[in-house]
């Protein structure tokens, strides 16, 4: 009985300890970053107004902070994975084979939750719109369309997710609408997938892997006519050591998720773009690259499917924009010149096209609205208002007054004359016959007498569906207020990046000064120490041949005593001849005792050449009467 007591305490104890521990743990190690896309709440305050909820806040702020959450979270995951092959998270659906899916993009892939087929025209005419804008500029403009991971690879996709409601995705159904307004649109569903027709996708990650982003790069640039580099000779490194996104939103613990490989076609060593931004990665909502070595400019507005190909087309461009934020704004390609301005939109994101459309000024249009049929007592609508420095104009028109692809026109009646705009197409979740205009108040003479709404019916025909004249007129100072504030705000930034871009620069003058000055001292001190070595070589050379010249004097000083008549050493006679007197017939007379006298100057015995080993030069080898040598340069 003892025994199973003290096994039920520490049963007890157990439990508690492990019931305990995401509590007790926050002491040392609180978790304080989220998981995948999600916001952590923050700690609640207590105070009368929230007195009521602060213990369910309180609860949502443990529920994100508690200790050990990343791996309790994926050893969640990998229990449910392993044993009933379902996602612990509603974001991530996991397939067959370790394939990972967002489940976001699952409407797209059973074709359920259709949008209407005005939407889908609401879609492609502002893409039409925008291209219309930007080639006026002067560039070139394409659009092109990132399919989600499970339109290339569904075959992944759990058995219970297989049911396809309708023929077509909104995809499929859009693309003939783009058509139909001329849009310059680059298909990239063939280009995804390997020879043996399997989507260029990571298993973990919700985007196209390596050889697809290079695949969409090669694909984007041969639409625009533009010379490249197409990685084809390249054999790409590998690492496995990839974690995708759908991989760290279920498995937020790093050190116990899967893993796979990563190819990389242009290495880091051999990039020669920099970010123009500080602290800058790729995911970021607005980027800024140079490259010395590119050619033109390019502006690309993107989603999360550009990230992988940024670095491919900053190698390419000697500048380049890329800018994630919508709405888009004219400015990025209307004050910079751009050759190439690319539009890429994941397919899951389509809906945004209608919904949020471009922040630019409307295109005027040269329409006779004189005889439009009269049907502004409809249910249309018209709104203003100020949104940044642009003068907004919204509302909506009656469905009844409208064609099936009928656009829609506003025109604007200043102190001077009316001008005639077309606006955006709009889809909101009460309409699909919204509409947005911007104007820029500058381009408005005194104050707006007039606004009034025009609908195309399906004839062709123009029908006025809104009349607002008269009555107080729009001032518009109050528009040239909000542009000389924004206008100030964009001088100071303008000069605050200056700044900026001169301390940078000299900063990298200084720099370069330095190293140029630790250069030079380096090659002085070389220099220096060259000159030092070559004087000892000279040095040691010219003793080396003092000591040579005096062995050899030497050892010609020894054959001249046994063998004054050499072939390369005659002797000099400086005494007169008295061999003669040995032949006289008279008899000698006894020599008379030699007088002291003063020591003979030395007369010179033999004068040898003695030739420098290896050199074109020699000396001469002088010995004296009185045994001494003297060594003199052949000149």
């Amino acid at each position: 009985m003892k025994h199973k007591k003290v096994l039920k305490i520490l049963f007890i104890a157990c439990v508690f300890g492990v019931i305990s521990l995401p509590f007790a743990g926050m002491a040392w190690n609180e978790t304080t970053e989220p998981i995948g896309n999600e916001k952590m709440a923050a700690f609640p305050s207590l105070d009368r107004d929230s007195a009521g909820e602060y213990l369910s806040d309180l609860g949502d702020w443990f529920e994100d902070h508690f200790a050990y959450r990343p791996e309790l979270v994926t050893l969640d995951a990998k229990i449910k994975n392993a044993l009933f092959g379902t996602s612990s998270q509603d974001s991530v659906i996991t397939g067959s084979d370790s394939w990972l899916y967002y489940s976001a993009t699952l409407d797209d892939f059973q074709h359920t939750d259709e949008v209407s087929d005005r939407e889908l025209f609401n879609e492609a005419h502002n893409v039409a719109l925008l291209e219309e804008s930007v080639e006026s500029t002067g560039a070139k403009f394409l659009f092109t369309i990132a399919p989600n991971k499970n339109t290339l690879c569904g075959e992944h996709m759990p058995e219970r997710c297989q049911k396809i409601e309708n023929e077509k995705s909104d995809f499929e159904r859009l693309i003939p609408y783009l058509q139909s307004e001329g849009v310059s649109y680059v298909d990239l569903t063939g280009v995804l997938t390997d020879e043996n027709g399997k989507g260029l996708y990571y298993q973990g990650d919700s985007h196209w892997n390596e050889t697809g982003a290079v695949n969409v790069y090669n694909t984007l640039l041969d639409a625009a006519g533009t010379e490249h580099e197409d990685y084809g000779d390249v054999t790409p490194v590998s690492t496995d050591d990839y974690q995708g996104d759908l991989v760290q939103m279920l498995y937020p613990a790093s050190e116990m998720a899967p893993v796979e490989t990563q190819l990389h076609y242009l290495n880091e060593a051999d990039e020669t773009w920099t970010y123009e931004n500080v602290d800058t990665r790729p995911d970021e909502d607005r980027i800024e690259t140079s490259n010395t070595k590119g050619n033109g400019s390019l502006l690309m507005w993107r989603d999360s499917f550009g990230n992988s190909l940024l670095k491919y087309f900053a190698q390419t461009y000697e500048n380049a924009l890329f800018v994630k934020t919508e709405p888009i704004d004219e400015a990025d390609f209307q004050d910079t010149k751009r050759d190439l301005v690319i539009f890429e939109k994941v397919e899951r994101h389509l809906p945004t096209l209608a919904e949020v459309p471009a922040q630019m000024t409307g295109a005027r249009r040269d329409l006779d609205v004189s005889k439009a049929a009269d049907h502004s007592d409809s249910d249309s609508t018209m709104a203003q208002q100020t949104i940044g420095t642009m003068l907004s104009i919204t509302g909506s028109v009656d469905p009844s007054c409208i064609g099936k692809e009928g656009r829609i026109f506003v025109e604007v009646t200043d102190d001077t004359y009316s001008d005639v705009y077309e606006a955006f197409p709009v889809s909101t979740k009460d309409t699909d016959f919204g509409y947005q205009l911007y104007l820029d108040p500058a381009s408005i003479q005194g104050d707006v007498q007039g606004i009034r709404v025009f609908a195309e019916q399906d004839d062709g025909s123009l029908a006025l569906v809104y009349d607002e004249r008269g009555g107080t007129p729009v001032r518009i100072s109050q528009y040239e207020n909000e542009r000389q504030i924004a206008a100030k705000k964009a001088a100071e930034e303008k000069k605050k990046k200056e700044e900026e871009a001169a301390k940078k620069k000299a900063e990298e003058l200084k720099k370069k000064q330095e190293e140029e000055a630790k250069k030079k001292a380096e090659e002085e001190k070389k220099k220096q120490e060259e000159e030092e070595a070559k004087k000892q070589e000279e040095e040691q050379a010219a003793a080396a041949k003092s000591q040579s010249k005096a062995q050899q004097s030497s050892q010609s000083a020894a054959s001249g005593s046994s063998n004054t008549g050499s072939a390369s050493a005659a002797p000099v006679q400086t005494q007169p001849d008295t061999s003669s007197a040995a032949a006289s017939t008279e008899p000698a007379a006894p020599e008379p005792e030699p007088a002291p006298t003063t020591p003979a100057e030395p007369y010179i015995v033999s004068k040898t050449y003695i030739e420098d080993c290896g050199q074109d030069t020699g000396y001469y080898d002088i010995l004296y009467s009185d045994g001494h040598h003297e060594y003199v340069d052949a000149q």
